[in-house]
């Protein structure tokens, strides 16, 4: 899992911004997906909550 993050100008800049195909979900409004959350996440969870957006990794 990698997380991006993208900072903007302004609501318009914002907006016009596409994101890479390899970005399969928009995160943003998840509160599950901040830092303080997944440090003390176990793997299950987060493998739960990638569910939830269509993702499943592999078993490695």
């Amino acid at each position: 899992m990698v997380l991006a993050e993208a900072e903007f100008a302004g609501d318009e800049e914002a907006r016009a911004f596409v994101p890479s195909p390899e970005c399969l979900a928009e995160v943003t409004d998840d509160a599950r997906f901040t830092g303080g959350r997944l440090v003390r996440a176990s793997r299950s969870e987060v493998l739960a909550w990638l569910a939830e957006y269509g993702i499943r990794p592999g078993s490695s």
